[in-house]
């Protein structure tokens, strides 16, 4: 194993992998914070799009990311959706 690769162990069953790899975003983006139910998805697009808008740019392709596991956001009741967009 190589100086920056390293292993956490979560529980018992499971095993994560964070893998010290050289990685770069080259490209520029725009984010927002969205919270809610997943069917509130159209809602956030259309926030994003109003973000990005409101900023004299052009959207190029959104990605999407929760900031907790399901079982952490029932533990505290909320699961937030960063939205990334590439502009």
């Amino acid at each position: 194993m190589a100086d920056n690769d390293f292993s956490v162990v979560v529980k018992k069953w499971c095993q994560v992998y964070f893998l010290g790899l050289p990685f770069g975003l080259n490209e520029t983006f725009l984010s927002k914070v969205f919270g809610g139910q997943y069917k509130d998805m159209k809602k956030w697009i259309s926030g994003m799009a109003g973000f990005v808008k409101s900023r004299g740019k052009e959207t190029k392709k959104l990605y999407f990311f929760y900031t907790t596991c399901p079982k952490c956001a029932k533990f505290y009741g909320k699961n937030y959706v960063v939205i990334l967009a590439q502009i």
